[in-house]
């Protein structure tokens, strides 16, 4: 009963962390119908609205719309001095320029406006002409919310303008040059499939891409309907699992009377590698690790010596956990499951137990709503031979004794994964670690291949290819001296259609690091939009390191100019944000302060976040763990202590405005269309964080005393 309480009291608190800014919202909410229900009565429009042409009249009449004018010259000396890869990435990066000017300066006038406004009125007695006039202290503040909003319009407009007339010209003058030079040849091989789709498809963009649903690795692409799957070892990747951890799965797991275990059960089998020899010798027990690791049937391992036979020493797979980012969590000497021995040519099933440190580290993990998800990774250490896991035997089990001795077993499998009606996920065959992502090493032979599987990703355009666009990087061993052919990589791509069945012709492509190479499929190719695109590198000694977001599919193309409204409007709800938090402020301090705590009301959600993990649930005992309390009560009280710290910290910055939902450049600088979605949620952050931060101003302007 008393832990049930605890659930329920850890429940309730993250529910309030969570929504802490709706509670406060709320309460103000009230407050406000308490004290400005009159206020209420007598709201006029009209009056409103001459109060925000006040302020923006003075505003032009303090020339600050002469800022633009510095802000452009700025953006055009610093696009002279870019370096660009390309001619995209020239109106990429200038896009870039013209957009963090224009947040620069509609951000920064806000601020000084809106802060100053009021307290430099009430100091030279200028409001008291006001509040002398049937006009409300509401219709004072919202006057001047709009006027100042008014005011960021406005630069927002020439400096919108500004930028749609400046990239026009730069995109123009740079489709020119390129058209010249693909029609006098004046291009080196490797560029012109580059500089032909920028010819075709133009400079500004506003793309809308389909990404792939996973990412895997395996030593040879499966057939068709066949369920298992082959994976390198020894370097060359990993098999894992992954698993959502829950508070209720560590329920005695720091009571010593309650004899608590958890095991990982799984089956993992081996295959000699195309073209390896087999070994000359069996493996023995004489060679086999030491260690609590038992068989319970169905999976037995042989361990039958066989004599008058050289030892010989097998393969073994080491067992670590990742956390949510695929980072090691507990590698494989602290999780105990360091050499298990496998059968060469079989299946092998094993029961192993984790040790105490690595329970401890999975609870912290669970602990955490957002990096609860772990992955049980299996790494072999035999290169001659490809590993494969059973995907109906992998499981996590956890053994508890209660007072009385009675075994209690529970058994947690894999999520549930959509795609499969609900079963739960099958064994992600990871390709390693690199400098770039997973690698892809090269080889002459077909061999190891990268799947990308893409699902509903039929792009909506009537056309008869269907546009990919590649980014990865390259490392490259051995080419020192070789011959400048020898130093091109490159990738075949293929598509397998998951409806029709059909493997397209390969594509090859000849990619660079960190530059995005275009290619197309028929569309046909893709019909149905469930698809599987296929890489392959056959450039010996040579890797592409790739990731998930490596290849995109584009699904259509939208206009850039609307693209650049939407961008321009999130930056006009940012400014309203930091006018609502402006106005607040200087409605209880003087204007330099004001200035400064708006900027720390505005940065501060986004400073915590910045903490990383220092601020998730679940850090008390790590604390504890680091500086070496071992004594249960010490433990005990450093935990709650830092626990209760991090919960009042993530309940202030969730009261905070989050500037992360005003994502007004990340997208259009790159080419991509802004979702409504995005602009949906700036609308809202603007909303629920600007409306109750005015009426709290207002409630503190109503009760001060500005005038006899």
């Amino acid at each position: 009963m008393q832990h049930i309480h605890s659930i329920l009291a850890f429940s309730v608190s993250d529910l309030l962390v969570e929504h802490a800014g709706m509670v406060l919202a709320a309460i103000i909410l009230v407050l406000t119908l308490i004290f400005g229900l009159g206020d209420l009565l007598r709201f006029s429009g009209k009056r409103i609205w001459a109060i925000s042409s006040v302020c923006f009249a003075e505003s032009i009449r303090r020339k600050v719309l002469w800022i633009t004018p510095v802000a452009i010259i700025g953006v055009m000396v610093v696009a002279q001095l870019q370096r660009p890869t390309d001619e995209q990435d020239a109106i990429r990066q200038t896009t870039k320029f013209c957009l963090f000017a224009t947040g620069m300066v509609v951000v920064i006038v806000a601020i000084l406006l809106a802060s100053t406004s009021l307290p430099k009125e009430i100091e030279n007695r200028v409001i008291f002409t006001i509040v002398t006039k049937p006009t409300t202290r509401l219709e004072i503040v919202l006057g001047k919310t709009l006027g100042f909003a008014r005011v960021a319009a406005a630069i927002l407009l020439i400096m919108g303008l500004f930028t749609a007339v400046y990239l026009q010209v730069r995109a123009w003058s740079l489709q020119r040059d390129i058209a010249l030079r693909l029609d006098t040849g004046a291009v080196d091989p490797l560029n012109r499939p580059a500089l032909e789709h920028y010819r075709a498809a133009g400079l500004l963009n506003a793309k809308t891409f389909a990404t792939t649903e996973d990412l895997q690795f395996y030593a040879t692409l499966p057939p068709v309907n066949e369920t298992r799957r082959y994976q390198y070892f020894a370097g060359e990747g990993q098999i894992i699992v992954p698993f959502d951890l829950t508070n209720d799965m560590f329920i005695g797991a720091n009571d010593p009377s309650a004899n608590y275990s958890m095991r990982v059960i799984c089956a993992i089998g081996t295959k000699l590698a195309p073209g390896a020899k087999p070994p000359t010798t069996q493996p023995t027990t004489a060679e086999a690790p030491k260690g609590p690791i038992t068989g319970p049937l169905p999976f037995v391992a042989s361990t039958q010596p066989i004599n008058n036979v050289p030892p010989d020493p097998g393969t073994f797979v080491a067992v670590s956990v990742l956390d949510t980012d695929e980072a090691v969590l507990v590698d494989s000497s602290a999780s105990g499951l360091s050499r298990l021995p496998l059968k060469r040519d079989g299946e092998q099933g094993f029961s192993a137990p984790l040790t105490p440190d690595a329970i401890t580290r999975m609870w912290i993990a669970a602990r955490s709503p957002d990096h609860n998800r772990v992955y049980i990774c299996f790494a072999g250490s035999d290169p001659n031979y490809l590993y494969f896991a059973d995907p109906n035997s992998c499981y996590l089990e956890i053994r508890k004794t209660d007072a009385a001795g009675a075994i209690t077993t529970r058994t947690v499998m894999p999520p549930a994964d959509p795609n499969r009606n609900g079963q739960p996920m099958l064994p992600i065959y990871h390709g390693g670690y690199s400098r770039y992502g997973q690698p892809l090493r090269g080889s002459a032979e077909p061999g190891k291949v990268a799947v990308y599987h893409f699902r509903h990703a039929e792009p909506d355009e009537n056309s008869d290819v269907v546009n990919f666009e590649l980014r990865l990087g390259i490392e490259r061993s051995g080419t020192d001296n070789a011959d400048e052919a020898d130093t091109i990589t490159n990738v075949v791509a293929q598509i397998r259609n998951d409806k029709t069945g059909k493997v397209s012709d390969p594509i090859t492509i000849q990619p660079e690091t960190n530059r995005t190479q275009y290619f197309t499929f028929p569309a046909a190719d893709v019909l149905g939009g469930d698809y599987e695109l296929t890489l392959r590198c056959t450039s010996p000694q040579h890797a592409v390191g790739i990731q998930p977001v490596s290849v995109q599919v584009v699904m259509n193309s939208g206009h850039f100019y609307f693209n650049l409204f939407k961008s321009l409007t999130i930056f006009w709800l940012l400014a309203v944000l930091v006018v609502s938090v402006a106005i607040f402020c200087s409605t209880f301090v003087s204007w330099p302060i004001a200035v400064v705590l708006c900027v720390v009301i505005l940065l501060g959600r986004w400073g915590v976040e910045q903490l990383g993990d220092a601020t998730k649930p679940g850090i008390g005992p790590q604390v504890a763990m680091d500086f070496g309390f071992r004594n249960a009560n010490e433990v005990h009280v450093i935990s709650e202590s830092v626990e209760t710290l991090t919960k009042l910290l993530n309940m202030l910055s969730h009261i905070l405005p989050d500037i992360s939902q005003f994502p007004a450049t990340e997208d259009i600088e790159r080419g991509v269309s802004i979702p409504l979605s995005k602009l949906w949620e700036s609308v809202t952050e603007a909303t629920f964080y600007g409306a109750p931060l005015l009426l709290m101003g207002y409630v503190i302007f109503k009760k001060k005393e500005v005038a006899p």
